[in-house]
């Protein structure tokens, strides 16, 4: 499986947020939710199948970013990670 650029989209993810910063016009706004359990249903595994195994993981991130045309990916817990949320 590969990474596609959605077909609605007229710009990368690089792209838009270049223009963003900017302040050029660009495609749309820039879109990176947080999916978790979810992409597990969207690769046809339970949830213990998907976090226990690191081939589910990007699997999940790849199907995603290629379904919903997101402009971010992260594989991890926020457990492990260094990401802090608001």
């Amino acid at each position: 499986m590969e990474l596609k650029i959605h077909p609605n989209d007229k710009m990368t993810p690089v792209e838009r947020a270049k223009a963003i910063a900017e302040k050029r016009d660009y495609d749309r706004i820039m879109m990176d939710p947080f999916l978790g359990e979810i992409k597990a249903r969207l690769i046809g595994k339970n949830t213990r199948e998907y976090w226990r195994n690191e081939d589910s993981l990007v699997m999940g991130d790849i199907v995603s970013m290629n379904r919903f045309g997101l402009d971010g990916m992260g594989v991890g817990t926020c457990k492990k990670s260094g990401y802090r949320y608001l």
